[in-house]
């Protein structure tokens, strides 16, 4: 028997969205999207019908609500998918409630088949299914409507969208009859408020399983897959053999002329130990030919600019000439996927093959599930790798005289390449140091040596106090 073709699917329009569906809703398929008031149902949904309306194609939204369609698109007007425009033709506004509530549910089926043969839509949504439910008179009328829905789906290859308030139990007739489960929820961490997404059920095409983090902007709604759900292994027989420079001659020696192309080097040691200078001689080396992003989750673009010029590097300039992006997130309540999620696209869309990471402390203070971090380093090393960018990130280490890794062991445990940076006594005076202690697959000098910072940038002193080459 051969195989039936699998659905035609609709994209959403929603950032993030189809990535966690396998590729959008199905055409002709009949999705539940349930949570509590105020989890971001309605506004999904009105995004995904004003997409199809900007695509040139029908959409009805239909209303059991007391909320007028003026007041509902008068609270939707500071989002930036709500062109006004597009209603009534192609995207339709239909209020059912007065029809339900005179004519019972077959009247307000009969509506929904009207409106499907008026104005052959490619979606229909269908806002208060928990109206219907009370309306009914027995579950059976119920679920009798819900397979006639699903029946009119398919016959006009229309996708339906029922939103629904709260959680139902699984067993509840709309969790049975329909082809997905959305379920959009709140929760607070802490003082912090945070959204997220879930994919309960997805018949005919896998998903991106767990839960992922939504934003609500004057965009509209995003969402941002959890990356751990993205990553896959990279074959290393596929990756560059050959070495890069961190910019700073000494180092490259020490690394065995420097760290491979398309690996992780962490750069950890406590405050003012040089961290951030290394990373910025790391980004001095980008070219137009080499191009290079720096997210920074501490100092903002201008305070790096003037602390590159101190260094004897031309960081404005770099980013005039678009060999450098930065991308600076301030320590406030950013989402981490979404910081990661920005990364990533903003290296596939400038083909960057250097990345500087300044702060995995922050990022992982950006983390609102707990016991989290090394799974999520784990994958964005993986995807670092497979767009073959070499990257430079920073740690804060807790001691100044002889730092303890392991408040960064969930980064330093999938970093290829470990440099520690430290500081010692002498004279009355404290000197910085620096030493290679990890190469993964790779000879490297572990000697510890001083080092300076001034305007010829990272110079690192031929003195080896102690150390030795390690193989």
């Amino acid at each position: 028997m051969a195989d039936r073709p699998s659905p035609q699917r609709l994209p959403s329009g929603i950032r993030g969205l189809d990535a966690v569906l396998g590729g959008g809703f199905a055409e002709g398929r009949v999705y539940v999207l349930q949570g509590m008031p105020g989890s971001g149902k309605t506004i999904l949904a009105n995004q995904i019908v004003f997409h199809q309306a900007h695509e040139a194609r029908r959409a009805v939204y239909v209303t059991l609500a007391a909320e007028s369609h003026d007041q509902m698109l008068q609270n939707l007007a500071s989002l930036g998918f709500a062109d006004t425009r597009l209603v009534p033709d192609p995207l339709f506004y239909v209020n059912g409630f007065q029809m339900l509530i005179e004519e019972g549910i077959k009247g307000f089926h009969d509506l929904l088949r009207d409106a499907l043969h008026r104005f052959e839509p490619s979606v229909l949504v269908i806002d208060g299914l928990h109206v219907i439910q009370e309306y009914a008179e027995c579950d059976r009328e119920f679920r009798r409507f819900l397979y006639a829905l699903q029946g009119d789906a398919a016959l006009r290859r229309c996708t339906m969208l029922l939103i629904i308030n709260a959680t139902g139990p699984s067993s509840s007739p709309e969790h049975t009859v329909a082809d997905g489960i959305l379920e959009l929820g709140e929760d607070l961490f802490s003082a912090r408020a945070v959204r997220s997404l879930i994919v309960h059920k997805f018949r005919g095409s896998p998903t991106l399983p767990g839960r992922h983090l939504i934003e609500i902007t004057g965009a509209g709604l995003q969402v941002w897959p959890r990356l751990e759900t993205l990553a896959t292994p990279v074959d290393a027989g596929r990756m560059p053999v050959e070495r890069v420079s961190t910019g700073i001659p000494r180092l490259d020696a020490m690394m065995g002329g420097g760290p491979k192309a398309g690996s992780t080097t962490l750069v950890a040691g406590p405050a003012g130990s040089g961290k951030t200078s290394c990373g910025l001689m790391f980004m001095g080396r980008c070219s137009p030919a080499e191009r290079g992003i720096l997210l920074s989750c501490y100092e903002a673009p201008g305070e790096l600019m003037h602390k590159a010029r101190g260094l004897g590097i031309d960081l404005e300039g770099l980013c005039a000439s678009g060999a450098v992006r930065v991308l600076w997130y301030p320590r406030t309540e950013t989402l981490l996927d979404e910081m990661a999620h920005t990364l990533l696209d903003a290296i596939r869309g400038s083909g960057a093959r250097r990345v500087f990471i300044d702060g995995a402390g922050a990022l992982g203070n950006a983390a609102v599930f707990d016991n989290r971090n090394e799974a999520f380093f784990t994958a964005l090393t993986l995807l670092l790798r497979a767009e073959q960018a070499s990257t430079l990130c920073t740690a804060e280490a807790r001691d100044f005289f002889m730092p303890e890794l392991t408040v960064q062991e969930d980064v330093a445990s999938v970093a290829e390449n470990v440099v520690l940076l430290r500081y010692a006594e002498k004279d009355s005076t404290l000197r910085r140091l620096l030493s290679v202690v990890k190469m993964r697959h790779s000879a490297f000098d572990a000697a510890i040596r001083p080092f300076v910072i001034d305007g010829r940038g990272v110079i690192i002193d031929d003195e080896a106090p102690s150390g030795g080459r390690i193989d």
